[in-house]
């Protein structure tokens, strides 16, 4: 049997086993009889995220004396890919000659699916300036030239990962608001 891994488990028979032509093919799911899916070489089985299955296979030989081969493999389907962010907003601000202060970076933190992750930092709105400092890390902080502003200024822009797991499987973040506000003295 091979097991994908994914929500859909694909189980194969070869059409041989160990040299040994097959004369049947009983299949079980959880325990339970399958005819609807005996003597099929390649099935598939739907399953719900975080559940638990047990595949049973039965293999009669057209040998007598082969006998038959009977096993089976208990498996939890993947969760879907989801992912949440460590904050869902995220500021700098400078206020006359003080030293900026900004909020720590924020991380896109993916659950389910199959790793490794890719994230990618998306702008969806907002300030055209902005960007963010390390667009293809889980984690990043944000950047916006601020040199030549003489007066109060304030902007602000949404922003997102895409999540990509090992079988290329995306989940888009919640947004995040990055904001930046600079008061200048006269």
């Amino acid at each position: 049997m091979a097991l994908t891994g994914t929500l859909d488990v694909v189980c194969t028979i070869p059409p041989d086993v160990d040299d040994r032509k097959i004369d049947f093919i009983q299949w079980t799911t959880d325990g339970n009889a399958r005819p609807d899916l005996n003597e099929r070489r390649q099935i598939l089985v739907s399953c719900s995220s975080g559940q638990t299955l047990v595949i049973g296979l039965t293999i009669g030989f057209d040998n007598p004396d082969d006998g038959q081969s009977t096993g089976s493999t208990a498996f939890t389907c993947r969760k879907s890919l989801t992912a949440t962010v460590s904050d869902t907003h995220w500021e700098y601000q400078r206020i006359f000659s003080s030293p900026p202060e900004y909020d720590r970076p924020v991380t896109v933190i993916p659950d389910g699916g199959t790793g490794p992750y890719t994230c990618a930092w998306q702008k969806v709105g907002g300030d055209l300036y902005s960007s963010a400092q390390s667009p293809s890390s889980c984690t990043t902080s944000f950047l916006r030239p601020l040199s030549g502003i003489r007066h109060t200024f304030y902007c602000e822009s949404g922003w997102v990962a895409v999540v990509t797991d090992a079988t290329g499987a995306r989940f888009t973040s919640p947004q995040v608001l990055v904001s930046f506000y600079w008061e200048q003295g006269s």
